[in-house]
């Protein structure tokens, strides 16, 4: 399966990369095959790959091909500034759509990538970017606008852990331009210094609470915030249906499992002062994606909080000592046979089978 095999040697220069660390120009040559793998599996596919491409990224791509002036094709299309200015420049420079799926994959590789690296001291970097390939990448070839701002938003997750707050506000407003979804991720930074406090239980129950009653309520209260002129009306296009979704119990039980592993090793990890924060963040994970019973969109809004989740895995299984190996296999068999299910026989976001660009 040409989706497995990518994985699997984007994965093994990843390794060499890590390896080859004090060696500047092997480290950078790997780390580039890394990340460019990924990319190019991305570039090459039929735009029949992945639900959305068809649904914005077509439409954007022969609107770019059809306008000369930038401000004219972005008072036509009706999406984020920052994604509506790539399509148009790079189908501009380069024309074809391919290159347009290329270069934003490239982007969101980079930065997932860049991020996994930032926290090699406590978390492999080569576990938390496979997990993300696994888990997230497929979905990532759909909701590719998403993806581009989860990916900014990871990256800038180093300034949560070194709370620069104004520098990670600056990210989250950057990724915002591309999905404005990423305004959600401020709870993260609020989830981290919380777990500072003296109150953090009281505290992460009271905003676990407020969080899932502005998900449950969430049209009135998007209605009342556009009244009240705190947002801008176009935002009422992410008005959510209610009708009744299916349960969604591959991600459940693999969110099941980062709980469960994150409890199992708590005690072993009681020197490390991120502990609760890392719970936490799987709580909400699992909550939110809980309320996406009534949506299928709400549980979007969980997968900020799950990549973050994939850092708590990989530090988890760094810090293994006794346990590690078997811990490391389980863990990847279950990721494994998450992507197996979701994307193979789920067929979610329409990735499977991978089918080439067609001539």
């Amino acid at each position: 399966m040409i989706y497995l095999l990518c994985f699997a040697f984007s994965i093994f220069f990843c390794y060499l990369g890590y390896k080859n660390e004090n060696k500047k120009i092997s480290n950078r040559i790997f780390s580039i095959l890394a990340i460019l793998i990924p990319a190019i599996l991305a570039g090459l596919r039929d735009t029949s790959i992945g639900t959305d491409v068809e649904v914005y990224l077509t439409v954007a791509h022969k609107l770019a091909q059809n306008y000369n002036d930038f401000f004219e094709y972005c008072s036509i299309l009706d999406l984020e500034f920052l994604y509506k200015a790539m399509v148009f420049f790079v189908t501009k420079i380069f024309g074809s759509i391919n290159m347009v799926m290329f270069i934003q994959h490239f982007i969101i590789c980079t930065l997932f990538f860049i991020g996994a690296k930032n926290f090699k001291e406590k978390a492999n970097p080569i576990i938390t970017f496979s997990l993300f390939l696994l888990m997230y990448y497929n979905i990532s070839l759909n909701i590719m606008r998403q993806f581009m701002a989860m990916s900014i938003v990871f990256y800038a997750y180093k300034f949560v852990k070194e709370e620069k707050f104004l520098k990670y506000l600056f990210y989250v407003l950057l990724a915002t331009l591309f999905h404005s979804s990423a305004i959600i991720s401020l709870v993260i930074y609020l989830l981290y210094k919380i777990c500072k406090s003296k109150h953090k239980y009281l505290y992460s129950f009271f905003v676990l609470g407020i969080l899932i009653l502005a998900i449950v309520f969430y049209n009135p209260t998007l209605e009342l915030l556009v009244k009240t002129g705190m947002i801008n009306a176009k935002f009422m296009r992410y008005s959510l249906d209610y009708s009744v979704a299916d349960f969604n119990y591959v991600d459940t039980l693999i969110k099941l499992y980062t709980l469960f592993i994150t409890f199992f090793q708590l005690k072993k990890l009681k020197k490390d002062k991120d502990n609760f924060f890392y719970t936490l963040i799987s709580v909400f994970d699992i909550v939110i994606l809980q309320i996406s019973i009534f949506s299928p969109q709400i549980m979007r809004l969980s997968m900020y909080f799950g990549i973050i989740a994939l850092v708590n895995v990989s530090r988890i299984i760094t810090d293994s000592r006794q346990n590690k190996v078997p811990l490391t296999l389980v863990t990847y068999g279950i990721y494994l046979l998450y992507f197996v299910m979701y994307y193979i026989i789920g067929g979610a976001g329409e990735t499977y089978p991978y089918i080439m660009m067609r001539k």
